[in-house]
């Protein structure tokens, strides 16, 4: 009898180790696929982030241009170019810069917001304001002490018999456009641009 049950132990010994072997190579495998699985959803999950954020900036670009447009069309000409016309969005001067970013006017990043808001587009959910500033220190007449001109230099000009020379047109400041997109989940993006072909 007692010859018997040592038999059974021996026996048992080795199967009961087969047993934990097997089991921990079960666990090994687990783990190992769960974490398969953990990077691939952070892989899938980058993805659609970078997807999400490229999308967006096509739509900024987008916007950008649409308030381009709108923009070249108020800017005011002849003299009421030599004062501000805030109606239409139109500094005749450069404004102060933000608080929070100071390569930026104020009226776009300082809270109460200014600018002019185009009208939303539904199917992009983004808001759109934008400000353009003449590119000179103070409002007034367009000089080159006061203003950056980029085209001071006028390359014709028109024959005024009267007075027998030729008169140059004035000189043409440039301007700055700045624009403001607030989209989705709280994103945010600036663009600006010069028009100097006015």
């Amino acid at each position: 009898m007692r010859a018997s049950h040592i038999h059974s132990q021996a026996f048992n010994g080795p199967r009961r180790q087969r047993g934990m072997i097997a089991m921990i190579i079960a666990i090994i495998v687990l783990v190992s696929t769960l974490l398969a699985v953990i990077g691939l959803l952070r892989s899938v999950d980058t993805s659609n982030l970078i997807a999400g954020t490229m999308s967006f900036r096509q739509g900024v670009v987008q916007e950008a241009e649409n308030a381009y447009a709108a923009a070249k069309t108020n800017i005011p000409s002849g003299s009421a170019a030599n004062s501000d016309s805030t109606a239409v969005g139109y500094y005749a001067s450069l404004q102060t810069t933000g608080t929070t970013r100071t390569d930026l006017p104020a009226a776009l990043v300082d809270t109460p917001l200014g600018g002019i808001t185009m009208p939303a587009t539904s199917s992009t959910g983004n808001t759109v304001r934008y400000i353009i500033e003449r590119l000179c220190r103070a409002p007034g007449v367009v000089d080159k002490k006061n203003c950056l001109l980029p085209k001071a230099i006028a390359t014709g000009g028109t024959n005024d018999e009267t007075m027998g020379v030729f008169a140059q047109p004035r000189p043409a400041a440039a301007y700055r456009l700045t624009v403001r997109v607030d989209g989705p989940k709280n994103t945010l993006a600036f663009v600006q641009t010069i028009i100097a072909d006015q």
